[in-house]
């Protein structure tokens, strides 16, 4: 089954509730269809809307800062905007509802004819947790591929600022930011590996100039200028902590900087640590910096940083 149970409601662009910056975009909906608390949608409430999207088949460092800072924004009550796709939208939302965060989701479809099919209960969570979804298409609206880029513009129109996780090249990611830039909004991007074809898209970015989010501490500081009535005070990052952390291990800095199986550290301890570095002070390292929160095994057994 991919139609979503319960009732949906169409707002007309003269209603109140009608987002004033839909009217700002190509082709504005006449009708917005709605499954959810649409309370969401009132402009008190709208001004806290903050947009979170990324690569569909997102890695596994692209899920972690999706979640991590999708948990950062539900702390300061934002309401998480994203489209329901595979990869780092879906944790957006997921992230929203395991916070118990108001979340939105903007569907490239109809109701009757959810994409993807697999998250039907996704979105049946979304609804019945006070979240909203919203189309611009009829609920019998089989989807097709032009729909869900033409959704972006209203993703970005929804919110105040975008924060990008992760996006290849070429993305429909990328297609958002545009939307997004020239409508004046504020783009977060998080920064990649240089090597990685997950990050060419946001690397890009960020040579364009978007805004740069290289920790919790950077985004505090973007939010901040972008929602100017949250307090965000209690994020702040202690100096002297930072400067008095202990040293990395070699091995756990190399894995910070991308993530590695046990042979390809064991060879990597050898050549940079020491020659006789055995499997066993390996794993001795890499088991501490686990339970420390710095890494995590992921599920193909690759070692990987576990972002904070």
């Amino acid at each position: 089954m991919t139609a979503l149970q319960g009732a949906y409601e169409c707002i007309y662009a003269n209603d109140a509730r009608y987002p004033l910056e839909f009217h700002q975009v190509v082709s504005p909906p006449k009708c917005l269809y709605c499954m959810g608390d649409t309370s969401l949608l009132s402009a008190d409430v709208r001004a806290r809307c903050f947009a979170i999207i990324g690569a569909r088949k997102a890695s596994p460092y692209g899920l972690s800062v999706t979640e991590l800072f999708a948990a950062q924004a539900c702390k300061y009550n934002l309401i998480v905007v994203s489209g329901g796709a595979y990869g780092c939208d879906s944790c957006a939302h997921k992230a929203a509802l395991k916070a118990r965060c108001a979340t939105i989701c903007v569907l490239g479809g109809g109701f009757e004819h959810v994409y993807p099919a697999r998250h039907v209960q996704l979105f049946q969570d979304i609804i019945d947790n006070k979240g909203l979804l919203i189309s611009e298409n009829q609920p019998n609206t089989i989807p097709k591929p032009y729909m869900f880029r033409k959704r972006n513009r209203l993703i970005a129109a929804l919110s105040k600022a975008l924060l990008i996780a992760e996006a290849g090249m070429p993305s429909g990611t990328l297609s958002t930011a545009d939307d997004a830039l020239n409508m004046g909004k504020c783009v977060m991007v998080v920064p990649g590996a240089i090597t990685s074809a997950f990050s060419k898209g946001t690397n890009y970015l960020l040579y364009q100039g978007a805004y740069p989010i290289i920790d919790t501490q950077s985004f505090t500081d973007a939010l901040q200028s972008a929602y100017p009535f949250i307090d965000c005070a209690d994020a702040l990052v202690s100096k002297e902590s930072v400067e008095n952390a202990p040293p990395q291990h070699p091995v756990i800095t190399a894995i910070c900087a991308r993530s590695a199986t046990d042979d390809e550290l064991l060879a990597y301890a050898q050549s940079h640590v020491s020659a006789t570095f055995s499997y066993t002070m390996l794993m001795e390292i890499l088991v501490s910096a686990e339970l420390n929160g710095e890494i995590e095994r992921l599920p193909d057994g690759r070692w990987s940083a576990k972002i904070r």
